[in-house]
């Protein structure tokens, strides 16, 4: 009698990729890690190194400027909402999806998602949690890859239109915060909301 034949197990489907979706991704968790390495150079003093592109460069800008003008909801969201390494995944996903909740998606929301991030990294150095910064990295790019992607592959050169979007302030300071402000305002808006009935 001839041995009896294991069934063989399918794996899992996994859906392609493609170069510009590996692309993307590379470049969102790029600038997920690089904005929370500057939060922390902020946070403690230190000196921020050098950009690596020209994505995370306009990103840092667009943080920045989006975190200063905002400095007061961000933080006191951080009060409110106080996020812990155990519940990161969760409580920032559910304000993620409370910046997207009508379905719009745009670049001023986009960099509201990093700058909340940046938030939260500099929250978790006032207590002492440095050694779970990789996880905010993961926690952003991972949201932009499940939920952006695909906005972001629809737009012209991709990330590049994000740069394009946000010039240089010597180009055109006054589009760049115009936009950034009007696109974010309604992303902090929905932020306020959820720290306000938390």
């Amino acid at each position: 009698m001839a041995p009896r034949e294991e069934p063989q197990r399918s794996e899992a489907v996994v859906p392609p990729t493609t170069p510009d979706t590996d692309r993307v991704d590379k470049i969102a968790r790029c600038m997920a890690k690089d904005i929370v390495q500057c939060a922390i150079a902020k946070k403690n003093g230190q000196g921020i190194p050098a950009s690596p592109d020209k994505y995370c460069s306009t990103m840092r800008r667009t943080v920045d400027e989006i975190s200063s003008r905002h400095e007061i909801l961000f933080k006191g969201m951080m009060a409110r909402l106080v996020i812990t390494p155990e519940t990161c995944r969760r409580a920032f996903r559910n304000i993620a999806d409370e910046i997207f909740v009508d379905g719009s998606r745009n670049w001023g929301r986009i960099v509201t998602l990093y700058a909340f991030g940046a938030c939260l990294a500099q929250y978790w150095v006032e207590r002492e949690l440095e050694n779970h910064m990789d996880e905010i990295a993961d926690v952003i790019a991972d949201y932009v890859e499940q939920n952006l992607n695909d906005w972001i592959l629809k737009q012209q050169d991709h990330w590049d239109a994000f740069v394009e979007y946000f010039p240089e302030p010597n180009k055109l300071e006054d589009k760049m915060r115009k936009g950034l402000m009007w696109t974010a305002a309604f992303g902090l808006g929905a932020l306020g909301i959820l720290a306000a009935v938390r």
